[in-house]
C-alpha cells in the first residue's frame, strides 16, 4: 500500500512537471519549425543570403526548444533513478494490475484537478 502511494505521488509530480514545462506546446512548436525549415529549401524566390539567415534563425529556435525537452527528460529520468535507487519500488510496475491501479488513480487525479481548475 505504501509503495502504491509513493508511486502515485511520483507520477503526479511528473505530470505536474510535464505541465510546468508545457511539453506538448514545445513539441508542437518544434514540428512547426521543422516544417518551415524544410519549406525554405523548396522556395525558389528566396536568395541564398535570406535562406541562410532563416536557417540560422530556425536552428537557434530548434536548439532552444530541444534543450528544454532534453532537460525535462533528463530531470525526470534522474529523479526516477534516484527514487528507485533509494526505495526500489519500480519493480512493482512490472505487474499489469499495478499499471491499471496507477492509471485509474491518475485518471481520478486528472478529473479532480480539472474540477478545481474550473471553479477557480
Amino acid at each position: 500500500m505504501i509503495n502504491n502511494t509513493i508511486l502515485v505521488i511520483i507520477f503526479i509530480l511528473i505530470y505536474e512537471f510535464f505541465l510546468y514545462f508545457s511539453l506538448l506546446n514545445l513539441f508542437k512548436s518544434s514540428f512547426k519549425i521543422y516544417k518551415k525549415f524544410f519549406l525554405i529549401f523548396k522556395k525558389k524566390d528566396l536568395s541564398e543570403n535570406q535562406k541562410e539567415k532563416l536557417i540560422i534563425f530556425y536552428s537557434k529556435s530548434l536548439l532552444q526548444k530541444s534543450s528544454k525537452i532534453l532537460l525535462f527528460f533528463i530531470t525526470v529520468c534522474s529523479f526516477l533513478f534516484l527514487i528507485n535507487f533509494y526505495l526500489d519500488i519500480f519493480l512493482t510496475l512490472l505487474d499489469i494490475v499495478e499499471i491499471f491501479k496507477i492509471t485509474a488513480i491518475l485518471l481520478i487525479y486528472l478529473f479532480i484537478r480539472s474540477k478545481f481548475n474550473v471553479q477557480l
